[in-house]
């Protein structure tokens, strides 16, 4: 099951650490509280400005936090630096990149990526998960 390779990676003691959770375009605007964990299932699909919600992420985590994701890739794109488009007659507007778009988007946005979860290839569901750490470096600037 796809949660359960979030999941895993939080914390026995889950009850003393702040957890953020995020699915699709929930959205994270407004709010000022640090958290040591930040849970996004598909965040990055359904917004119009993906870098932006990485950098609000960054913003809300406290140092050394936790950034446990999940994405939809494009594994025809695997090795791509560019996200592909999907407009919105079919599933809902939004950007779905390749891994390595992924990475350098996690990256850009000031998480260094521990780990990817689970299986090293992407699966027939096109879906990514990985772990990454709040680094000291800010986010490179990006849309509103």
């Amino acid at each position: 099951m796809t949660e359960d390779l979030l999941l895993r990676e939080l914390p026995a003691d889950l009850d003393r650490a702040r957890l953020l959770e995020v699915a699709g375009d929930s959205g994270v605007e407004g709010r000022a509280q640090e958290f040591d964990f930040a849970l996004c299932r598909d965040p990055l699909r359904s917004c119009p400005y993906p870098m932006a919600l990485l950098a609000d992420l960054w913003r809300l985590l406290a140092p050394g936090g936790v950034l446990l994701l999940e994405a939809e890739v494009d594994p025809a794109r695997e090795h791509s630096p560019y996200a592909r488009f999907v407009p919105a007659a079919t599933t809902g507007a939004g950007w779905v990149p390749g891994r390595l778009a992924l990475r350098w988007m996690i990256e850009a946005s000031g998480f260094d990526v521990e780990r990817w979860l689970g299986d090293a290839d992407i699966g027939a569901d096109s879906r990514a998960h990985l772990r990454a750490l709040r680094s000291e470096r800010a986010p490179a600037r990006s849309a509103p």
